[in-house]
């Protein structure tokens, strides 16, 4: 349905637009809508569903865009259907996206701005072309739905993640073998593979679980490299999802455990062990007073001079390392040791006459 030629470029509409809405504030999406030419109205309303995605934000556009006032969800399914020329991957995943606004709803966390992350390029792509060849008097209110609509899949859904998996149609390169990297390769597969929405869901719920395994929630869900992988491909895997940090490698364990208290003898021992954390230092005059003003930019750990503390010290610092934070004491004095009496639960490393390694 859109023109055989680009007629205008995507800047010009959406200079525009800008000129009749100008910030939009205290505009709602049926007012705005309403100043807008057919092809602005158009623009403005993939621009604003895109930039929500992209953002993570996809509850705001639900918020604001769909409405009995303003169906936003019809328009960009109307807008697709007629665009599906223009690249039908993008096509069908505004289609899949409106269909799961209506039926499913859009928490906070939702897991559709996933599976629409690797597809940026594209999604820019598919916006200037229709912005370009979208038919000037047609408007998009006047267009009939599309709907998403395939059969599901039955077969294992492979993704490949080494070069024996060369064959699989969604890849994941090495460069992107990170939590988020792999996670989104996975749901990408999922989705093109023909994936049930609750299963996109329980993937999303469970490799995110707090103590998951991330290799093996994701094999549960795909098959690694197409054929369901080996120890050693899903073990290096997992090591470059989690590479051990090197405060782990001091500690002698895989992971640090969160909350922990840890304790050196001197700071330079600690030279290079943090770099991978956010850590506030902690000092005087007042050592409580630097511990909330520490707490209220949430780090990963506190780090603090143990001859500072002060009594009564000890409970704020308790408090602190019960919600999940990382303590790190260089010294001794009574107060430590009347604080780590009250952590006899937590994980506690004294590393203060370990030699370095």
């Amino acid at each position: 349905m859109l023109e055989d030629a680009p007629v205008r470029s995507y800047e010009a509409v959406r200079e525009a637009i800008d000129s009749k809405l100008g910030s939009g504030v205290g505009l709602v999406a049926r007012d705005a809508a309403a100043k807008l030419e057919p092809v602005e109205h158009v623009v403005w309303a993939l621009d604003n569903l895109l930039a929500c995605l992209f953002e993570f934000r996809l509850h705001l556009w639900d918020q604001g865009f769909a409405s009995a006032d303003y169906d936003g969800p019809r328009i960009i399914a109307g807008i697709a259907q007629a665009s599906r020329a223009s690249d039908p991957a993008i096509a069908e995943l505004l289609l899949w996206t409106t269909r799961w606004v209506r039926t499913r709803g859009v928490p906070m966390v939702s897991v559709v701005p996933e599976v629409w992350a690797r597809h940026s390029e594209a999604a820019r792509r598919f916006l200037l072309d229709v912005a370009a060849r979208w038919p000037e008097t047609l408007d998009p209110v006047s267009l009939a739905p599309g709907t998403f609509e395939r059969a599901l899949s039955t077969e294992s859904i492979g993704l490949g993640l080494t070069s024996r998996g060369a064959s699989c149609a969604v890849q994941c390169a090495v460069a992107d073998q990170h939590r988020e990297g792999v996670f989104r390769a996975a749901i990408d597969a999922l989705w093109q593979g023909g994936a049930a929405d609750q299963t996109l869901d329980d993937f999303f719920s469970a490799y995110f679980e707090t103590g998951a395994e991330e290799v093996e929630v994701l094999c549960r869900f795909v098959s690694f490299d197409g054929d369901g992988g080996d120890a050693e491909r899903k073990a290096a895997l997992q090591a470059a999802i989690r590479p051990v940090s090197r405060l782990a490698k001091r500690l002698g364990v895989a992971e640090v455990p969160m909350p922990s208290v840890i304790r050196f003898s001197a700071h330079s021992e600690l030279d290079g062990l943090l770099d991978e954390w956010r850590v506030v230092h902690c000092k005087g005059p007042s050592l409580a007073a630097s511990v909330r003003s520490a707490l209220r930019t949430d780090p990963d750990a506190l780090m603090l001079d143990a001859t500072l503390l002060l009594p009564g010290d000890d409970e704020l610092l308790q408090s602190a390392v019960y919600t999940g934070h990382l303590l790190i004491a260089v010294g001794d004095s009574p107060v430590m040791e009347t604080l780590l009496r009250s952590l006899q639960t937590v994980p506690f490393f004294d590393l203060r006459t370990t030699p370095p390694s």
